[in-house]
């Protein structure tokens, strides 16, 4: 691991003098939910055996200070562009700091003048009412035009299909999830499918999800992204469906002007 490939600030200059140098990728969530193992997977420092996790694994192999005043950064590369992953602390659900952490959170947000996305990493599964009401926090602190939403822990069958990942949704998380234009992706793991097959999974979560990042374009939302056969539009599709029927209505309008102009001429009709 190199000094170049990881930034490991104290708190004080995290919030004194940190500014990405190129467009941020912020990951949020809760404790343990896998923003690091996803930071990971997009750095590629995940499956491989002899490449090392740029990120710590899990909130537990930070040690006491580390928790209190760090966050990590590394440098991203998706389709020649660089940007660079802000992996945040883990945000207590219930603790008393919960608010601390927030506010230490919106400080750092500040300092970047460039966000590309903010990554929500959400456990999947039933989900308490106090689950809930943290989504809805994570939902309500940051903007949905570049939300993207990364749902991790789920059984094999969830991961290969977005059908039966949809049928878990309650109608809560079904509106925020149609909030942020349906920009959401399920999380795979190596305990799931194994080193070999784990390996080509991964491979095409990823390529996805750089795929939605790239989608995030300007002030007013995205531009549409195929998933897996899938196409999640996030244009409005009522604009799309208003251009079809108008661009039919002309055709339609053209030809049958010359069909009559056809017939006038070889005299089946009579023009007074």
């Amino acid at each position: 691991m190199t000094e170049t490939a990881l930034d490991v600030m104290d708190e004080k200059q995290m919030l004194m003098n940190y500014e990405a140098k190129y467009p941020a990728i912020f990951i949020l969530g809760a404790k343990g939910v896998g923003k690091s193992t996803l930071s990971n997977m997009l750095l590629g420092s995940y499956s491989e055996v002899n490449v090392s996790p740029i990120f710590p694994i899990s909130d537990r192999d930070y040690d006491d200070d580390e928790k209190e005043e760090t966050y990590r950064t590394a440098e991203l590369n998706i389709k020649d562009e660089k940007y660079t992953i802000i992996d945040t602390i883990g945000i207590p659900e219930s603790e008393s700091n919960t608010d601390e952490i927030w506010n230490k959170l919106k400080q750092v947000e500040k300092k970047i003048k460039n966000i590309k996305a903010y990554i929500f990493v959400l456990e999947g599964g039933r989900l308490t009412q106090h689950e809930l009401l943290f989504i809805h926090q994570l939902f309500t602190r940051y903007p949905k035009s570049r939300t993207i939403v990364v749902f991790t822990k789920v059984r094999k069958a969830l991961v290969l299909s977005s059908t039966e990942m949809k049928k878990t949704f309650n109608t809560q998380i079904s509106t925020l999830l149609q909030s942020i234009n349906d920009r959401w992706i399920v999380m795979p793991s190596l305990d799931l499918f194994g080193n070999n097959e784990g390996k080509s999974v991964i491979a095409s979560f990823v390529n996805d999800l750089k795929k939605m990042i790239l989608s995030i374009e300007g002030k007013e939302g995205s531009k549409k992204v195929k998933l897996k056969g899938d196409t999640r539009g996030v244009k409005s599709q009522s604009t799309e469906l208003g251009k079809k029927f108008f661009y039919g209505f002309l055709v339609v309008a053209f030809i049958t002007l010359i069909i009559i102009m056809i017939l006038v001429s070889t005299n089946k009709i009579t023009v007074k």
